[in-house]
């Protein structure tokens, strides 16, 4: 199918030759809403999206951009889809980890983000089985995984953690004059933990 390409607001737009006729139809203008660029205009006060316009989703539906691309209106590009569904697709930049739906913070923990909730863990199997819960909207098995986590890590309160690269991170804080924050970049502990290590605390 041809497409035809326009420049909107600095940004190359892309739609099927046969939605072009929108084009002309109203004053459009690009957004930048979080990571992605998206094509809107507005009728008597109301936001009208170019992708919503093109796809004609079904009430309690979204459009998914497939690449991540907001500008390529493409219909090839378009799919409706629910809010879960959507999300699960979001193209994030700080995504370091080669997994949709799971980032590494400055502090070494996975942040899995899906459907709006989030949660963080020093373990990478957590990180995967969460998402793979969230996809799957299995509600007993997430409540049982919850559970379990919780009781592992408040089995561990109080005890040492990481004892095998603690005194790796004192002895390197101590002769190489490093902060805090690059030992915890390097070891994937948090810099309260590293604080406490190298200040001599017991945690």
């Amino acid at each position: 199918m041809d497409v035809v390409a326009v420049v909107i607001s600095g940004n190359f737009v892309v739609v099927d030759e046969e939605d072009a006729h929108f084009l002309n139809e109203y004053h459009w203008w690009c957004e930048k809403i979080g990571h992605v660029t998206y094509v809107k205009t507005q009728v008597k006060r109301k936001t009208i999206y170019l992708h919503r316009l093109i796809s004609k989703p079904p009430k309690g539906k979204e459009v998914d951009h497939v690449n991540g691309d907001g500008c390529d209106e493409r219909k090839c590009n378009l799919r409706n889809v629910s809010r879960r569904e959507n999300s699960l697709n979001q193209h994030n930049t700080t995504n370091n980890t080669g997994v949709t739906g799971i980032h590494k913070d400055m502090c070494g923990s996975f942040v899995v983000t899906c459907d709006r909730q989030q949660f963080k863990t020093k373990s990478w199997v957590e990180a995967k089985t969460w998402l793979e819960l969230l996809k799957r909207n299995d509600r007993k098995e997430w409540i049982r995984f919850i559970c379990k986590i919780t009781k592992n890590r408040q089995s561990r309160k109080g005890k040492p953690l990481y004892p095998d690269i603690k005194q790796k991170v004192i002895v390197e804080y101590q002769n190489k004059k490093v902060t805090t924050r690059d030992l915890a970049q390097k070891y994937g502990v948090g810099k309260s933990t590293i604080a406490v290590w190298v200040k001599g605390g017991i945690l």
